[in-house]
């Protein structure tokens, strides 16, 4: 058993003195290589996500659907409905935001701001008293 080990000790001198023998211009070549590969592997995702990212709604979307407990994800996708000019849709989101979070500020007031849009100055006034 002792003569196996010292052969593998030997093997691995061995393969280290070969990498010690490398020239470095071949070392180099390796390492670029490698930081190239890396990048291309790296800039795929980041490709994906900027698809992602393309406008508010899909991005606040993406953060509900990868978070469903983000009170701040569900409000400003809520936001981002609204300058779509989807107000229902908006007030729902808000509504969930209030529901996962009942402090949260910014839900109420613009839940507010849509009961006050549509001429419900009553439910808006409600609203505004929550907060």
């Amino acid at each position: 058993m002792g003569k196996a080990k010292n052969k593998k000790t030997e093997k691995k001198i061995t393969l280290i003195e070969k990498a010690e023998n490398i020239p470095s211009n071949f070392k180099s070549s390796y390492l670029i290589f490698f930081i190239i590969f890396v990048a291309l592997l790296l800039s795929f995702p980041t490709y994906k996500r900027n698809g992602i990212w393309k406008d508010d709604t899909g991005l606040w979307e993406d953060v509900v659907r990868k978070n469903p407990k983000n009170a701040r994800g569900y409000n400003n996708l809520g936001v981002a409905y609204k300058k779509s000019r989807l107000i229902d849709q908006a007030f729902n989101e808000y509504q969930i935001a209030i529901n996962l979070n009942s402090n949260y500020v910014d839900a109420y007031s613009n839940k507010g701001n849509i009961y006050q849009e549509k001429g419900l100055l009553e439910e808006a006034f409600r609203e505004i008293q929550k907060l």
